[in-house]
């Protein structure tokens, strides 16, 4: 029986992995999208200040709006570290609590198999590649929610600047984009092919 790709289990993986707890689960990602609007919006701000001091007569200097602009840059900075950081400490928590989830499930089911099945290389080089699996799925959903909820808040917002600055800009975001994805892509099939070679070499030598 062949794997399936990835992209026809990921839903499957992400109800598994958001299924262990739900409420971090949400709270990890929701600061994911605020840390990735909070630094899209970073060099826009930037770009109104550096536009104040440029275009400003020394006789009339702006400075109430350009006070304004960095208290702006202040807010902007300080939700961007905050939300970084409570993403990180969600995500390090969660993932020692689908990690337990996970890794649950495979008991469960290498439970429910009859003693005589132990007894076969085929299941026993399926189990040796279950517990890595269930702890990579954790990885791979990461990787998928992370590009959702950062990355593409990211790209949507900074896009949009960039295309009142100049219609031809947002494109080369896109070709920013499409290594970062496809190396990600590669990665995981490359993964796969040793996972495959060594977990019979490994079960041997264990």
């Amino acid at each position: 029986m062949k794997n399936k790709p990835w992209y026809r289990m990921w839903p499957e993986m992400i109800r598994q992995v958001a299924g262990a707890c739900p409420r971090v689960f949400v709270l990890e990602y929701f600061w994911s999208v605020v840390n990735g609007l909070a630094l899209a919006a970073t060099p826009i701000v930037l770009e109104q200040i550096f536009r104040i001091i440029l275009e400003s007569e020394t006789e009339r200097f702006p400075f109430a709006a350009l006070a304004g602009w960095m208290l702006a840059l202040l807010a902007v900075y300080l939700t961007s570290e905050a939300s970084a950081g409570l993403s990180e400490y969600y995500g390090e928590v969660y993932s020692d609590i689908s990690a337990k989830a996970l890794f649950g499930n495979v008991n469960k089911k290498a439970g429910r198999l009859a003693a005589i099945e132990y007894e076969k290389p085929e299941l026993l080089n399926r189990l040796e590649k279950a517990y890595p699996g269930a702890f990579r799925v954790r990885d791979v959903v990461h990787v998928i929610m992370d590009i959702l909820t950062a990355y593409l808040p990211y790209f949507i917002l900074y896009g949009i600047y960039l295309y009142h600055a100049h219609p031809v800009l947002p494109p080369m975001l896109v070709l920013i984009f499409l290594p970062i994805l496809g190396s990600q892509l590669l990665k995981g099939k490359l993964y796969a092919r040793v996972e495959d070679k060594t977990a019979v070499l490994r079960r041997q030598k264990q």
